[in-house]
């Protein structure tokens, strides 16, 4: 929040709206105000699921990126840190890798997880699970 206010006071600071040099001086500038998305800013509100067209490969990526997806026999491949997922219908497979990294799957006939403190549950089906590197979990809830 500290950078975004204090890019906010240099753009005021250095903004003027009035003639280069008119001989004349005021007080009173005009001054705009605008939102401006940040990229790596989470804004607050309900997560709606994106639709993928069927069969084709997702990819997710970033940190603390919070989506959801509708599968349909879809790839899914989340890689970053701090990502949360959650992801309705049937993957083909999810592949997670990056830190900490927690995933919430229908079901998937493909589970892989490689990096550090990553988290997949998946409710239905009996996934193929590879799973490295290090306090990685992947469950049924």
């Amino acid at each position: 929040m500290l950078l975004v206010a204090g890019g906010v006071t240099a753009a005021l600071r250095f903004t003027d709206t009035g003639p280069e040099d008119s001989g004349s001086h005021s007080d009173s500038r005009s001054t705009t105000i605008r939102q401006t998305a940040i990229s790596g800013v989470q804004l607050p509100g309900p997560v709606v699921p994106t639709q993928i067209p069927a069969g084709q490969t997702v990819i997710v990526s970033g940190i603390g990126e919070n989506r959801a997806l509708e599968c349909q026999d879809n790839t899914v491949t989340v890689s970053g840190m701090q990502n949360k997922l959650e992801i309705t219908g049937h993957c083909d497979a999810v592949i997670v890798s990056g830190i900490e990294n927690i995933i919430v799957v229908d079901s998937a006939a493909t589970i892989g997880v490689s990096g550090f403190d990553n988290r997949v549950t998946f409710h239905t089906g009996q996934p193929e699970v590879s799973n490295s590197g290090q306090s990685n979990v992947v469950e049924q809830g």
